[in-house]
């Protein structure tokens, strides 16, 4: 079978979930592809949740951490119903319809989460990006396969992306259609509630890998830690720069013991990030990042405004804690 990346791979596997169950049936299923080697998931199954922040969530953000996988999650069709579960699992991208049209317009069925960022009920952005996927009776489902086949093209073209899945997620937020950016500069929005960082770009995704414009693979534990990076600008006029972090979920209780683990009472706690941009020569960020909640910060700028050269990218861990768990992996990436 060959689609958008011709040198994969498949592995199948079919698990029930009926509505309100946290799906054992689907955890066998994924421990099945996990023990198969894949380096990519994709979920089309799932329930209606009201964009909640589930035990199954939890589980998959483990998954996804621990195992180095990426995840791909369709957002459901249920509108402002909300995000089907798992799909606000942090560590995961989670995947909106838009409609084959030259104005990509969003399905009105496609499921977002109307809330926005919340610290206190575990709620992120979701759907990270978009995809077409109204083809027919198709939804969802079919834009998650795309987004999927394009991380594989990119893992294809660069293999040691396999095990970078917040690398990848910010290569994809950052190389969205230029025409539509959807969340710009942490404005919350109702456009990034409902498209995410804008609808996926293979061959501009594409040409960030082969360009080297992303970093990583860099962490950050408390709030006196920072990454630092360069990115030289010698022309061009808007620059689109993203900061994605994935984040250490330990499972709550024991309904959900993987690989034989004892899960802790307290799952780890959420990293949260800042972004903040120099320009050259600048001693001060000219323009930060800094939305609670959200996983994935967005800062877009016009370099003939600031002078071409060297800009510093900073990434800060905001949480004052020395707790192991706070520890916070990141990618960065820039168009």
């Amino acid at each position: 079978m060959h689609a958008v990346a011709p040198g994969v791979s498949h592995i199948c596997s079919c698990a029930h979930l009926s509505n309100g169950d946290d799906a054992p049936n689907s955890e066998e299923g994924i421990e099945w592809i996990l023990r198969n080697g894949a380096n990519i998931l994709n979920l089309s199954c799932g329930w209606s949740d009201g964009s909640v922040y589930t035990d199954f969530s939890r589980w998959v953000d483990h998954i996804a951490y621990n195992h180095d996988i990426h995840v791909v999650k369709s957002s459901g069709d249920n509108g402002t119903g909300g995000v089907t579960a798992p799909g606000m699992a942090y560590n995961i991208i989670t995947v909106g319809n838009v409609a084959n049209t030259s104005s990509f317009d969003l399905a009105a069925d496609s499921s977002r989460n109307t809330y926005g960022p919340s610290r206190t009920n575990r709620r992120t952005f979701k759907p990270d990006v978009c995809a077409p996927g109204t083809y027919g009776t198709s939804g969802t489902s079919f834009s998650a396969a795309l987004v999927s086949g394009t991380i594989a093209l990119l893992c294809q073209y660069r293999p040691a992306l396999k095990t970078k899945q917040h690398i990848v997620k910010a290569i994809l937020c950052a190389t969205v259609k230029a025409s539509d950016h959807r969340y710009t500069n942490c404005t919350v929005t109702e456009n990034y509630k409902k498209y995410g960082a804008g609808i996926v770009d293979a061959r501009a995704a594409l040409n960030a890998v082969e360009k080297n414009r992303y970093a990583g693979t860099g962490s950050v534990d408390n709030n006196t830690t920072t990454a630092t990076y360069s990115m030289n600008v010698s022309s061009g006029t808007t620059k689109r720069v993203v900061l994605a972090y994935a984040n250490r979920i330990w499972l709550n209780g024991t309904s959900y013991s993987h690989g034989g683990q004892t899960a802790p009472t307290e799952y780890g706690y959420i990293g949260e990030l800042k972004l903040e941009i120099y320009a050259p020569n600048g001693t001060n960020p000219f323009i930060t990042c800094s939305t609670g909640g959200a996983n994935v910060k967005v800062l877009k700028f016009n370099p003939a405004n600031y002078g071409y050269g060297t800009y510093t990218i900073k990434v800060v861990q905001t949480l004052s804690a020395t707790n192991p768990l706070r520890h916070t992996n990141f990618g960065l990436s820039w168009r």
